[in-house]
C-alpha cells in the first residue's frame, strides 16, 4: 500500500483526490493547506489527517508519495523537503518559476533516489492523443506547422491573487496557459524545442505580470509553431490548428475536426476526458512500483520553463 499526501487543497486538489480513491493499493493519508478548513474538507475519507503546515505533515506522516499543488514559487522548497525525506513527488505544472529552481529539484530527486514527475496534463486529453495518432500515422502527410491561441480575461476577480503576483507565479498568462500550449506541442510533435522567439506585453496597470505574449518556436525535426496568449478584456478563445502536407486538423470548443486533401473539415468522435487525472496518477504510481523513470521527467519540465524564460527575456533585454 502506497500512502499519499497532498500539499495544497485548492481547485485542482479534488481531481487528485478522486483519482487516488479510485486506485488499488494507494491510500490518501493526509492533506495540508494554510487554510486548514480546506484541508479538513477531505477528512471525511477514511482516516485522512489535515494539516495547516505541510512541513509538519511530512514530519509526522509516513508517506511514500506527495502531490504538490502550490503557487509556483513554492514548488522548489516543498519538493526538495519531500525528496530529502525519501518521498516521491508528483508536481503540478509549471515545474517552477525559474530553470535554476528546476535544476535544484532534479538534483534533490537524484541524490535521494526518488521519482519526480511533472504533472503536465495535456498528453492525457483525448483530443491531443488523437492528434498525435494522426501525426504518427502519416495519413495526412508531414506535419509542418501549428498555430495555438488561448485568450481569456486573465485578470478577472475570480482568479486567485497569487496568479497575478510576479514573484509567486513567475509570470502571467504565458507562465500559466503558455506552459500548457508548450507541453501540448512538445508532446504531440515529439521533438525538442531548438529555437524560440517571442515577446510579452505589460499593459495592465498595477500588475507586473504580462497580459499577453506571443512566441514562435522551431522544433528539432523542423516543425514550427506559433503561440498566442491574450489575457486582457477579450472574448474567450481556445483553438489549435495543425497543418500537414496533405491536410489539417482543428481543435476548437466544438470539438476536433480533420480535413484531408484540401476538403472540408469533418468532426472526429473523442473519448470522454474524465479519466485524464486518473491516467496521470497511474503513470506516477507505476513509476514508483516498477522503479522506472516517470513518463514526464524533470528534464521535460525544465525544457518548458527554459522556453518560457526565453520569451520573457525579450522584454527584460528591451527594458
Amino acid at each position: 500500500m502506497l500512502n499519499i499526501g497532498i500539499i495544497g487543497a485548492g481547485i485542482i486538489c479534488e481531481r487528485h483526490v478522486q483519482s487516488i480513491l479510485r486506485m488499488k493499493d494507494v491510500k490518501l493519508k493526509a492533506v495540508a493547506d494554510i487554510v486548514i478548513e480546506r484541508a479538513q474538507a477531505y477528512t471525511n475519507h477514511d482516516n485522512v489527517n489535515a494539516y495547516a503546515d505541510y512541513k509538519e505533515m511530512i514530519e509526522k506522516e509516513e508517506l511514500d508519495a506527495i502531490i504538490i499543488n502550490l503557487p509556483h514559487k513554492l514548488h522548489r522548497d516543498a519538493t526538495v523537503l519531500a525528496a530529502n525525506h525519501g518521498i516521491h513527488v508528483l508536481l503540478e505544472k509549471p515545474m517552477a518559476t525559474s530553470a535554476e529552481d528546476c535544476r535544484a529539484m532534479m538534483k534533490a530527486a537524484k541524490e535521494n533516489n526518488i521519482k519526480l514527475m511533472i504533472a503536465h496534463i495535456q498528453r492525457y486529453f483525448s483530443h491531443n492523443r488523437k492528434v498525435k495518432e494522426w501525426v504518427q500515422s502519416g495519413e495526412l502527410g508531414k506535419l509542418v506547422a501549428i498555430t495555438d491561441t488561448r485568450n481569456l480575461h486573465y485578470f478577472s476577480e475570480q482568479r486567485p491573487k497569487w496568479f497575478l503576483d510576479k514573484e509567486m507565479a513567475g509570470g502571467g498568462i504565458f507562465m500559466n496557459l503558455g506552459a500548457h500550449s508548450l507541453d501540448k506541442i512538445r508532446w504531440i510533435v515529439d521533438s525538442k524545442i531548438v529555437k524560440v522567439e517571442g515577446k510579452p506585453s505589460y499593459y495592465k496597470e498595477g500588475y507586473q505580470v504580462e497580459g499577453s505574449a506571443q512566441a514562435f518556436i522551431e522544433m528539432e525535426n523542423g516543425v514550427t509553431a506559433s503561440i498566442t496568449c491574450t489575457g486582457y478584456k477579450v472574448p474567450s478563445y481556445d483553438e489549435t490548428h495543425y497543418y500537414f502536407t496533405n491536410g489539417a486538423i482543428k481543435k476548437c470548443k466544438e470539438g476536433l475536426f480533420v480535413s484531408k486533401e484540401a476538403n472540408g473539415y469533418e468532426k472526429i468522435e473523442l473519448e470522454d476526458d474524465s479519466n485524464a487525472f486518473f491516467m496521470q496518477l497511474s503513470d506516477f504510481i507505476n513509476s514508483i512500483q516498477k522503479d522506472i523513470e516517470p513518463v514526464i521527467t524533470g528534464e521535460y519540465g525544465l525544457e518548458i520553463i527554459e522556453t518560457i524564460e526565453k520569451v520573457y527575456e525579450k522584454s527584460t533585454l528591451e527594458g
